[in-house]
């Protein structure tokens, strides 16, 4: 796996989702990702590329540091 790939707090991005009373399907599509795309990122089974990373950040407003693992 590249080096460049972001691992991110998954039950975080859960909690930020449910928070807003979204469907992982209304999440990833507001996002532009797919939903099995989300559920890997959401239960850490995929780490994301610094795009997708950005993506996600963006949808809740936040810096990529504040949804990263670790």
């Amino acid at each position: 796996m590249p080096r460049s790939m972001i691992a991110l707090n998954g039950p975080r991005l859960r909690r930020l989702r449910e928070n807003l009373g979204l469907s992982q399907v209304e999440a990833a599509m507001e996002i532009g990702i797919s939903r099995s795309m989300l559920s890997a990122l959401e239960t850490g089974s995929r780490r994301a590329s610094p795009k997708i990373a950005r993506m996600v950040a963006n949808r809740h407003g936040l810096e990529i540091k504040q949804i990263r693992r670790g």
